[in-house]
């Protein structure tokens, strides 16, 4: 019988066997065979080795396709236990909250997932949202954005997300799917206070879309953000490949008590 030893490297497998006897013949293994070899030792140099965050700003042109710049790259799942695994690329933005409206929209491209992955986009806050992580909340307290995740038996799903201040997480239950095969997609973000419940939230990708209601009780508690982009999530696991471009958002809000009164967008080319 042949001896048998795997090893779960997470990413990979690696298999090794001894003692195999075919036909008769039994190799042990004591020397080098020298056994016909094609292609089976090969040298590669890989950035994608976890927690090595690789996102931000990006000369390539996947998400548009057309003109050149855009934000994204490989994104692993953060850790609220270290910091050195958690991380964040994002625009510094006045003072908003769930107070007011809040829009955003833009091109995807899904290159490549991971079972285990999420990558967040979305409001959330430079200080608060690297606080209180526990493991019963992956999404970062004080954000409100996309979450682009499984359950891996499903697949990727474009969907509405939000935890709110010390506050427990929602993920919408169902939403659009995303393929990670590099198709450009158009998205966008609508939250709107109040109306329905505590605020209501309409998300869209390539014409599938989903409406989830925000709580009032959820409303309540609050939240607030100063920073658009990407945030990494607070329970650690695997990376996707993932671009945005053409990006507009909201930058400033008519109602926010932490703005002035008028209301400005930005976009991100």
């Amino acid at each position: 019988m042949p001896v048998i030893r795997s090893v779960d490297t997470e990413a990979e497998h690696e298999v090794f066997l001894d003692d195999i006897t075919v036909n008769g013949v039994t190799e042990d293994f004591g020397s080098d065979p020298a056994w016909d070899e094609v292609g089976n030792r090969e040298t590669y140099n890989s950035c994608i080795v976890r927690p090595r965050f690789d996102f931000g700003y990006s000369p390539t042109r996947n998400a548009d396709g057309n003109d050149a710049g855009e934000l994204g790259g490989v994104v692993w799942r953060g850790d609220f236990s270290e910091t050195a695994k958690m991380a964040h690329y994002a625009d510094p933005i006045e003072v908003v909250s769930v107070t007011g409206s809040l829009k955003a929209s833009g091109k995807v491209s899904l290159d490549q997932g991971v079972s285990d992955s999420s990558v967040l986009i979305g409001w959330f806050h430079s200080i608060l949202s690297r606080q209180n992580g526990n493991v019963n909340n992956s999404l970062p307290q004080n954000f409100m954005g996309i979450a682009v995740e499984g359950p891996s038996q499903e697949g990727f799903f474009f969907r509405p997300a939000w935890r709110m201040h010390g506050s427990n997480q929602f993920f919408a239950p169902d939403a659009p799917r995303i393929l990670p095969n590099g198709s450009s997609m158009n998205w966008s973000f609508n939250y709107q206070p109040g109306g329905c419940e505590g605020g209501q939230v309409i998300v869209t990708l390539d014409g599938q879309s989903i409406t989830v209601n925000l709580p009032q009780l959820e409303y309540d508690k609050g939240a607030e953000f100063n920073r658009f982009g990407i945030i990494t999530t607070q329970v650690d696991g695997h990376q996707q490949k993932i671009w945005f471009d053409d990006l507009v958002y909201t930058h400033l809000q008519i109602s926010s008590p932490f703005a002035s009164a008028r209301e400005e967008w930005v976009t991100y080319n």
